[in-house]
């Protein structure tokens, strides 16, 4: 099974959302609790008027995303990707914001009641961080197997960024010096392995492996990201380096187009 990069999109954005909705609503409720006046604003209000900007913000995004990515995709025209990435990226903040704004302009009048604001923040607060830390992944990364059934895992959960780490690994005669012929390679137990993912993009795999040859065992870890050129589709490793036997040292960077590999 590949990896749902949907799914992925949809649960980082839900925890991006919630955040904002977790700091919108905590710091308007600060405000709420220390003030002394008589007509309150309604922090929950705002909160939900936070979520929903959002909301509406992402769902313009997606379709413009959807129906002008492709056709903008490799473009060098410096105009148009600088109106793509004003879209992209700063409508979404001007929608939510409005939304908050006018939430804002909402009060009511009310006896001031400071243990009963007290009490409201703390329930609000935690009726926000509930879903939010649902949104957050949990591994199913089978530590206490072996390096065979650690390597399988990887290849279902991490699929194309996975593959084509092992084949960085698999071509550096660095490594071949210290530990000889290439015998197992999995995820490193207690370490990053993962692949983030954006829209319109293939992701960034970020991977620490157990390397395991003839003459002993390391660790490589590395940055896969791939890019779209005028040659073909290329994948870059950065950020490699090597450990063994106490020692760490950096490896070359590599760009290699995905036809030759």
């Amino acid at each position: 099974m590949k990896v749902n990069m949907m799914t992925q999109l949809f649960f980082s954005f839900a925890r991006g959302f919630f955040g904002l909705v977790l700091g919108t609503y905590i710091f308007s409720a600060l405000i709420w609790i220390f003030s002394k006046k008589e007509k309150e604003i309604i922090p929950i209000l705002i909160a939900a008027s936070a979520f929903l900007g959002a909301v509406a913000a992402f769902l313009i995004l997606v379709f413009f995303v959807a129906i002008f990515y492709p056709q903008l995709e490799g473009n060098e025209n410096f105009i148009i990707n600088l109106v793509f990435l004003t879209v992209q990226y700063l409508f979404p903040v001007a929608v939510i914001y409005w939304a908050v704004f006018r939430a804002f302009r909402q009060e009511r009048i009310t006896p001031r009641n400071f243990i009963r604001r007290i009490i409201l923040f703390v329930a609000g607060s935690a009726l926000v961080m509930f879903p939010m830390i649902l949104m957050y992944p949990r591994s199913s990364f089978p530590a206490a197997e072996s390096l065979e059934k650690r390597d399988e895992w990887a290849r279902k959960e991490f699929a194309k960024h996975y593959e084509f780490a092992k084949k960085y690994v698999g071509r550096s005669q660095r490594i071949k010096e210290d530990i000889g012929d290439i015998r197992s390679v999995a995820p490193a137990v207690n370490s990053v392995n993962k692949v983030t993912v954006a829209p319109g993009d293939p992701g960034v795999g970020s991977f620490t492996l157990e390397v395991a040859g003839e003459k002993g065992t390391g660790l490589c870890s590395m940055v896969v990201s791939f890019r779209d050129t005028r040659d073909g589709e290329r994948v870059d490793y950065t950020n490699a380096r090597w450990e063994f036997n106490g020692k760490v040292e950096n490896l070359p960077f590599s760009s290699r187009r995905i036809d030759i590999q």
